[in-house]
């Protein structure tokens, strides 16, 4: 697992897909939360490593997008939602080498 070497970005990758041994699953941790994406359902070695992830970086919750590709629709069903701990606050800020976003 990736995990920030400067304490000056909270915003990255951490599980790029099958290059780090997770099939179709992407990780990224954004601010105080992880969000999640995999074209199908989590698995329970999934959620358990994200619950794992989440305790380790000290996360406020967990997010998961189920991805839809190549189709091009927006669907409501794809849009995030929590999978463990709490909500994020509407807009929140990140960190990315010292400069920081606002994220809504």
């Amino acid at each position: 697992m990736r995990a920030g070497r400067d304490p000056e970005t909270n915003a990255y990758r951490l599980i790029h897909g099958e290059a780090d041994g997770w099939d179709d699953l992407y990780v990224d941790r954004i601010g105080d939360f992880l969000l999640m994406q995999s074209p199908r359902p989590l698995t329970g070695p999934q959620i358990d490593a994200a619950k794992e992830w989440k305790n380790k970086l000290n996360l406020n919750g967990v997010y998961y997008k189920q991805l839809n590709r190549g189709t091009g629709e927006y669907e409501e069903k794809r849009l995030p939602a929590t999978c463990n701990g709490s909500r994020s606050p509407d807009t929140f800020e990140v960190r990315e080498n010292g400069a920081i976003f606002r994220l809504a």
